[in-house]
């Protein structure tokens, strides 16, 4: 939706707008009582609060946004969610639970032959790996590199590698 794109717009330019348009998400979806839109608002008001740096209420977001997630049986989004998820506990400085989130994205995309899933996991950890300057950071990250090979897509390859490199030059 236009509140949705614009949410997203300003998420990190003005986390007041980001966050009206985020409630519109909400509010829209509720009264179409759309299965697909009220998680998604609710993980978008969470992203919100995460770059508010209100963790637990950001946290609290993306654990409706779970629930409503796997009353859908959506996968991929229940996957992806569980790497905001374990960006709250990696910024509360709870690196075991953080860890544990990556590993479910990482494994929903073993159980549904999902390559971009299993590299965000992958490349969550690595983040977490450098971050502690762990080197397992490297092993990690060519794990990553040999599913982004498998992804189909040459567009979502280039934006695996360049976000790769990107993270390579900031350690």
């Amino acid at each position: 939706t236009l509140n949705a794109e614009l949410s997203n717009a300003y998420l990190n330019k003005d986390l007041e707008k980001a966050m009206y348009y985020a409630q519109e998400t909400l509010k829209e979806a509720l009264l179409k009582n759309s299965l697909i839109g009220i998680p998604f608002a609710h993980q978008q008001i969470g992203k919100v609060h995460l770059k508010q740096g209100d963790l637990l209420e950001a946290l609290e977001q993306f654990l409706i946004a779970q629930e409503k997630y796997k009353a859908t049986q959506n996968w991929v989004e229940i996957a992806l969610n569980n790497i905001l998820i374990g960006d709250v506990y990696a910024n509360t400085g709870d690196l075991l639970r953080a860890e544990n989130e990556f590993n479910k994205c990482k494994e929903i995309g073993e159980k549904i032959n999902n390559n971009t899933l299993i590299s965000t996991g992958f490349l969550a950890l690595f983040d977490i790996e450098t971050n502690q300057k762990n080197p397992a950071a490297s092993a990690i990250l060519k794990k990553a590199t040999y599913f982004i090979g498998q992804i189909e897509s040459k567009d979502l390859k280039a934006a695996f590698y360049s976000f790769i490199g990107h993270r390579k030059q900031n350690t």
